[in-house]
């Protein structure tokens, strides 16, 4: 039960979302988030180098269709958001040290993973 406007999701799962207005509920499609290791990011062909990161992360998405890439910080908020999911270097170098959440979001799913600043 979140009721915020974003949601950060530290589990792997189905998840869908409920809107109530005036005592009537809708609910979006189910949407399929998975928790990814390394390992799971190379099978699906992302690529993405160093982390821990200190000034400049590599994301490069070869075998999947992606429409965007967001990061968040571990209170939810958006650091980073790019509609141009291409081989992309992200400058780092003014965040704080910490855990982000990279988000690269396809058509079908969204591919969550987490980042190390240093």
């Amino acid at each position: 039960g979140e009721t915020n406007e974003s949601l950060i999701v530290e589990e792997s799962g189905t998840y869908s979302l409920e809107t109530v207005s005036n005592g009537c509920s809708m609910f979006s499609e189910n949407i399929v988030m998975e928790i990814l290791g390394f390992e799971d990011l190379n099978k699906l062909g992302v690529s993405v180098y160093p982390n821990p990161v200190e000034n400049t992360l590599h994301i490069d998405v070869q075998k999947v269709k992606a429409e965007s890439l967001k990061i968040y910080d571990v209170r939810g908020d958006m650091i980073y958001q790019s509609d141009e999911v291409v081989p992309n270097e992200i400058n780092l170098s003014d965040v704080k040290k910490g855990i982000y959440i990279v988000n690269i979001i396809t058509k079908n799913q969204i591919i969550n993973f987490r980042v190390k600043k240093k």
